[in-house]
């Protein structure tokens, strides 16, 4: 049974709300009914208002909502009367001007022991985009040099750009070349030449991404490959593309260790190998030597994708890719 002091409580509660929502106004029909909370409206400090004055207070506090674009407060502070605790699903999404504009129902007092206080919806806290992340650092642009060209010396990101012509090479990796260096060139006929000559004395030495295109036009007596290993120690091709399919030659990339001794881990790595006899061509000795990870296509006037003559030739994961 509910105490005396809560029964008055609730009374004075219907009274004052009323005279409060005559100042108010009336509700808009358009906003839907708000249902009373599963198992009946509670005060804060737990005491159960009677299903008697539940129906009372509900359409009470629905039209004052509704009206006003409202909703319900966080619980009160200890000692400042309890909050009648409404469900978040009955707050209509609106603005706080009713409210705002009467100062008399900023808080309806119903009793000592029971307070209802409303409070606008939140707005959505706009926040600004998060920048987006810096870029990667970019290094030095690379030293760009034509052809011809001779490398007899350290290199540090150097690429070889251009078109011609050489009677033996159009680019050569000499005796002291070392360091990092990477090609896009174009052979052009007649003439010819090989597009990279690797010579004894070149070491320690990354080539690559590049590119070698050999254009059509030499005749049946002549020799170009893409590229001519005649020497070097730890040189190697990442990611080159020889692209020579009527080229006559060897192959598109030649590990030469029968004729020039001294050849020792020079690899192509990642690369595409297209030539007119075939993709490669290992001859020993040239310990540490060979192709892996590449696609070596079959010679366009041959049957031909590679060939070893000797023992040591480094053939690891590679693609045979037939003639188009």
């Amino acid at each position: 049974m509910l105490s005396f002091r809560l029964c008055v409580s609730i009374l004075l509660a219907t009274i004052l709300a009323a005279a409060v929502l005559a100042e108010a106004g009336a509700g808009s029909p358009t906003v839907p009914r708000c249902a009373a909370p599963a198992g009946g409206w509670r005060a804060s400090n737990g005491a159960q208002v009677t299903r008697a004055r539940e129906a009372k207070l509900v359409v009470l506090v629905d039209r004052y909502r509704r009206t006003n674009g409202l909703q319900a407060a966080k619980r009160g502070r200890p000692g400042r009367g309890a909050v009648l605790v409404a469900p978040s699903r009955c707050s209509p999404a609106s603005t706080m001007r009713a409210w705002r504009a009467s100062p008399r129902v900023r808080r309806v007092l119903l009793s000592r022991g029971l307070v209802v206080r409303f409070v606008r919806l939140a707005a959505p806290v706009e926040r600004p985009p998060l920048p987006p992340p810096p870029p990667p650092p970019v290094g030095p642009p690379p030293t760009v040099v034509g052809v011809p060209y001779t490398c007899t010396g350290p290199v540090d990101n150097v690429r070889v750009v251009g078109t011609g012509t050489a009677d033996t090479a159009l680019v050569n990796l000499a005796a002291g070349c070392t360091g990092t260096i990477s090609l896009d060139v174009t052979v052009t006929a007649p003439g010819g030449g090989d597009g990279v000559k690797v010579q004894n004395g070149a070491h320690d030495l990354t080539v690559g991404p590049s590119s070698i295109t050999c254009q059509p036009g030499l005749s049946d007596k002549e020799h170009q490959d893409g590229v001519q290993v005649q020497g070097g120690t730890n040189v190697t091709f990442k990611g080159l593309v020889v692209s020579c399919p009527s080229s006559p030659g060897a192959a598109a990339f030649y590990i030469d260790g029968k004729d020039f001794p001294g050849i020792s881990n020079v690899t192509c790595d990642g690369c595409d190998l297209r030539h007119m006899v075939m993709g490669a061509l290992f001859t020993a000795p040239a310990p540490g030597s060979g192709v892996r990870n590449s696609h070596i296509h079959q010679g366009t006037t041959t049957s031909a994708y590679y060939e070893i003559v000797g023992s040591g030739a480094i053939n690891e994961n590679n693609t045979l890719e037939p003639r188009d």
